[in-house]
């Protein structure tokens, strides 16, 4: 029983860990998205980042360049902080809308991606 609960928490783990990426706008490489926690999109099997993000979904997102070796040190940061707030790496989508991130290395504008940001669904009235 005690493996069987194991089994679950792990494959738990994994799907609320699940990360996956998309191709830049630009092309230059790739945006990487983690799904750190609830309220959150997960990729859910799929390979590109989720084309919803609820409002209050928390995930990471990482860059990586398609010459890593030119450029090495990527930074991400939000186009607006009027629709995402980023504490330790963590990112908090806070206002519905479609807003941009974009990365950066050595002061040059590498590549940009957009996100969907979406209300939460009203409970319907009783």
């Amino acid at each position: 029983m005690r493996a069987f609960f194991g089994i679950i928490l792990t494959i738990a783990a994994a799907i609320a860990t699940a990360s996956c990426s998309t191709p830049s706008a630009l092309g230059n490489g790739t945006f990487n998205y983690e799904c750190v926690a609830t309220p959150g999109a997960s990729c859910s099997g799929g390979s590109s980042i989720p084309s919803t993000l609820p409002v209050g979904a928390q995930f990471k997102l990482t860059y990586t360049a398609s010459t890593p070796s030119t450029y090495p040190s990527v930074a991400v940061d939000p186009v607006s902080t009027n629709f995402f707030r980023v504490q330790n790496g963590v990112w908090t989508a806070l206002l519905p809308g479609s807003p941009a991130a974009y990365a950066t290395a050595g002061g040059l504008a590498l590549d940009y991606t957009f996100f969907h940001i979406e209300a939460p669904a009203k409970a319907d009235a009783q």
